[in-house]
């Protein structure tokens, strides 16, 4: 990415992405993805590190962007959405607030 771009957000995953990515193009910020491979192309990775999938903004918007995307993520947590999810203390995978135990190492939820 060039020097006019700024990382905005890390998805958990490309379908999280695409829709923030709609979110924010509606108010009209382009955003730019990187990241997100195919679930079977893990290889050495972990789930979260082959999943996320970075939004990047250019600098000029990175404010605006920051507050569109704090608007959309409180109002999913509102809808019941999303809420709750954690990064694993033990391997650092993401885990949605269902889990309390990381399905990846076993690590309870702190």
């Amino acid at each position: 990415m060039a020097d006019s771009h700024v990382l905005l957000y890390r998805a958990y995953d490309r379908t999280e992405a695409h829709f923030l990515q709609h979110v924010l193009e509606s108010a009209g910020i382009h955003a730019h993805l990187a990241g997100g491979t195919s679930p079977i192309l893990f290889g050495e990775l972990g789930a979260a590190e082959a999943l996320n999938t970075d939004i990047w903004v250019e600098r000029e918007a990175l404010e605006l962007a920051r507050r569109v995307i704090a608007d959309q993520l409180e109002h999913r947590t509102e809808a019941g959405g999303a809420e709750g999810r954690w990064a694993c203390a033990g391997c650092g995978e993401l885990m949605s607030g269902d889990f309390d135990v990381c399905w990846s190492c076993g690590t309870p939820r702190r």
